[in-house]
């Protein structure tokens, strides 16, 4: 209950005071547009499109390059409500994600054995602000928290069977369970599909450390075979249904090249490429003569061009290219991730007012320094929500980290810690050789705060028994 209040509680605060056009990703439009007008069957009128800087034939032209999940979860709204809209699909994120306080108190549980830190994990989960504020979001980013957690859940349950006549009959419905929720989060967001052959890999890798011994336990083939049975199914049924509207089989969002690109325009590059879309789809213009006019990711084509250049890249460049992976892999450990109240963030950016407010905050960084008084007292006074971000972002790259490895110095289930772990490590794995983004942290880390939580829980514990026994030494 506490987790839904903070983001029923957040979602109200923004619908009141937040006053924004409804601007959101491309997926999130795309996902709204599709599902109103019936895939272009039913005109929405000039006045809508304006409104959402998008027109049907843009949404139709970007089906199928995008992980279309989006679209069905407003279809099942429509179909329930008559209709669908960005708050609709708010109200039914924030409800599900409030629902995942149970599989995480579950996880907690096995990782302490107590009920007490249990539950505050779970209390842990509904206050942690940056998941609030990416449930609120009428976007895909959220689902990637909830496959994580609910995959992580039904992880620990398939490794823990213990051999016997029921053994079985428990690990199909686990691996079943799995490859439910896989294969419907995998088409809101794909960049989760390799995540349970990603957990067979870490339940080896996770056993080679712990018995130090290249033997994987005969005990658990089944399991593991399970997981990646689940992993070839999700991949191969979400390449076939993907075909179905591409010239080709892809399990994922043909948006890769675009992603590789931008990624490559987070740091200093002999491209002069920035981290925008505008700035790759500029470069491709600029390569081609072609004017790519499909989505913001652009179309199949596009994306094809810029995988293939994206391979050229690597090859003329191996040491930029890896010190870039090394980069982007030490920004998902440390996250920089979101921290404010306001949930119309992709919007809130594009806004004339915020696009002032960034200008100005750099000329007093440049004239006072980052960190300097003057700059702070005068954020302070200006922008509040901003300051109050800025040193809550802070203190998450120190205290979500540092809670990991306190877990490790003082737990007795470090073995079980390192399998919980698996949706940070798949997060490093996965994102740091193509793109991350602060909005992409969030995931890795709300799917393991158990670690985290039970870390600094135990942390503190030992802390109080020794000033106790301090203050009782004679």
């Amino acid at each position: 209950m506490f987790a839904l209040a903070v983001r029923v509680a957040l979602l109200a605060f923004n619908q009141s005071f937040i006053a924004l056009d409804p601007y959101w990703s491309w997926q999130a439009r795309t996902g709204l547009i599709l599902a109103l007008s019936n895939f272009g069957a039913t005109p929405l009128g000039t006045a809508f499109e304006t409104l959402h800087h998008m027109s049907v034939e843009g949404a139709m032209a970007g089906w199928p390059a995008m992980d279309r999940g989006l679209v069905y979860v407003h279809m099942l709204l429509k179909f329930v409500f008559g209709t669908t809209s960005y708050e609709l699909l708010q109200a039914f994120q924030i409800f599900i994600d409030a629902l995942l306080v149970f599989p995480l108190m579950s996880i907690a549980y096995s990782l302490s054995q107590n009920h007490k830190i249990a539950w505050s994990v779970g209390l842990l989960y509904g206050a942690f602000l940056p998941q609030a504020w990416l449930a609120v979001q009428p976007d895909y980013n959220v689902w990637l928290t909830t496959g994580y957690i609910l995959a992580t859940w039904l992880y620990l349950k398939i490794i823990a069977l213990a051999p016997g006549e029921h053994r079985w009959r428990s690990l199909v419905l686990y691996a079943a369970a799995l490859f439910g929720v896989m294969f419907a989060v995998n088409q809101i967001r794909s960049t989760i599909i390799l995540l349970p052959i990603g957990m067979a890999a870490w339940w080896w890798a996770t056993t080679l450390l712990t018995t130090r011994s290249l033997v994987f336990p005969r005990r658990n083939w089944p399991s593991a075979l399970a997981l990646l049975g689940v992993g070839v199914l999700v991949i191969g049924i979400s390449g076939a249904l993907n075909k179905t509207v591409r010239s080709y089989a892809s399990p994922v969002r043909s948006t890769f090249g675009h992603a590789f690109w931008t990624g490559v325009g987070q740091f200093k590059n002999p491209y002069g490429l920035r981290d925008d879309d505008g700035s790759v789809v500029e470069f491709y213009k600029n390569e081609t003569g072609i004017e790519e006019t499909d989505s913001t990711t652009g179309g199949v084509a596009y994306n094809a061009w810029l995988r293939q250049r994206a391979v050229q890249f690597i090859k003329k460049y191996p040491v930029l290219y890896a010190s870039m992976v090394a980069r982007r892999a030490a920004a998902i450990i440390f996250p920089n991730m979101p921290f404010t109240v306001v949930a119309d963030k992709p919007a809130y950016d594009r806004t004339p007012i915020e696009l002032a407010r960034t200008k100005h905050r750099i000329e007093l960084q440049q004239r006072y320094g980052k960190l300097s008084p003057t700059t702070i007292s005068r954020l302070i006074s200006e922008d509040p929500f901003y300051v109050v971000g800025l040193f809550g972002r802070l203190a998450l790259m120190l205290l979500l980290p540092l809670g990991g490895v306190l877990f490790f110095v003082f737990s007795q289930y470090r073995a079980l810690g390192l399998l919980t772990i698996v949706p940070l490590a798949y997060h490093v794995i996965t994102l740091s050789p193509v793109y991350a983004t602060p909005i992409i942290l969030i995931p890795g880390y709300a799917a393991i705060l158990p670690v985290v939580g039970i870390g600094w829980w135990l942390a503190l514990q030992k802390s109080f028994t020794i000033l106790r026994n301090v203050h009782r030494a004679p």
